[in-house]
Parts: C-alpha cells; sequence; structure tokens
C-alpha cells in the first residue's frame, strides 16, 4: 500500500509480492479490480485505485483504504492510519474507530467482495491479465471468495504476517509508534 495515492493501473506488473494476481474489467464500465496472493497466501483485493482490502493468511481483514484514509488492524479491531515523519524516521498515529464505524466499513468490504463474488460467477468480467500465466488465479479467487468468514473477521495486526508486536498493539491514539 506503499503506492496508495497513485493510479493501480500497473499491478500487474509491479505488485511483486503478490506471487499469484489477475486482473478484471468487471460491469458495463469495465472498472478494473486487481486481486492477488502472497506467497503466505494472504490475499489483496484492488478495486480500481480504492477501496482496497488486504487480508492476511487467515482470511482476517488487517488493512484497507477507503475514501483516502488507510486503516490497520489492532487487537480485533480497527484504527485509522496516519503516516507522520519525525526527524529522521517515520511514525505511526492510531486513531481507534468506533464500533459503528468499523461495522460500516466491514459492511462495505462485504458488499465489494460478495458482488465480485457474484461478477465472477456469472461470467460478466473480463479477464484483463494474471502472473503467472500457466496458473488458474481466477479459479483461486472464486475459492477465496467462496470461503470467506461472514461476517469478515478483522485481525490482530496490520502486518502480513499477522504478528502483534509493540507498533500494533497500542488501541489508544497515540504519536510515537514505529512504521512496522
Amino acid at each position: 500500500m506503499a503506492r496508495q495515492t497513485r493510479d493501480r493501473e500497473n499491478l500487474l506488473q509491479e505488485a511483486t509480492a503478490l506471487v499469484e494476481r489477475i486482473e478484471f474489467a468487471i460491469g458495463p464500465d469495465r472498472k478494473r479490480v486487481v486481486v492477488g496472493f502472497r506467497q503466505n497466501g494472504a490475499c489483496s483485493f484492488f478495486f480500481g485505485a480504492e477501496p482496497v482490502y488486504q487480508f492476511n493468511s487467515k482470511m482476517q481483514l488487517r488493512r484497507a483504504y477507503v475514501d483516502g484514509k488507510l486503516f490497520g488492524a489492532t487487537a480485533g479491531t480497527l484504527s485509522v492510519l496516519k503516516r507522520l515523519r519525525q526527524r529522521d524516521r517515520l511514525a505511526i498515529e492510531r486513531q481507534v474507530l468506533e464500533t459503528t464505524d468499523v461495522e460500516a466499513l466491514i459492511v462495505q468490504a462485504q458488499e465489494h467482495l460478495s458482488h465480485l463474488d457474484q461478477v465472477l460467477r456469472d461470467g460478466s468480467f473480463v479477464s484483463v491479465g494474471q502472473v503467472p500465466s500457466e496458473i488458474d488465479v481466477h479459479g483461486r479467487v472464486r475459492t477465496w471468495l467462496s470461503t470467506l468468514p461472514t461476517p469478515l473477521q478483522i485481525a490482530d495486526s496490520p502486518r502480513v504476517g499477522g504478528g502483534i508486536d509493540d507498533s500494533t498493539v497500542s488501541a489508544e491514539k497515540t504519536s510515537n509508534d514505529p512504521v512496522g
């Protein structure tokens, strides 16, 4: 998500951490959706430039980028994350969301993912490209979506590995947490 403010038109080429990835054009407006898997099975969904939903290997939401805001999982709930430059390092400020805001974001994510699942089942999409070309990434995406828990579960950490450390445990608004 380092390039979160930039257009995502080159994700198939640039998102090398996603070892299996595919781009779909869906709906009458042919909106681009990129889905990718990391080596450990963690999955990311890019609906155009946003929203973006990233899951760990346990299918738990770990990060999201929605309406220009970065959200990260913190001890089973979501926080708004703001990156701040402090002297010679980056720091992160976390603002824990109210329960109603978490629920609204989860509902929105579930709607996007359910719609994509329906489009893939209906066949009302075009596969724009995928990496690597010899693997059934489309089938993997369909399988992943069909086994996604409802309601969505939230991870304990925004980190792809899912581990909790000092920079991800704090549930209060802070300004001195190091960026992980």
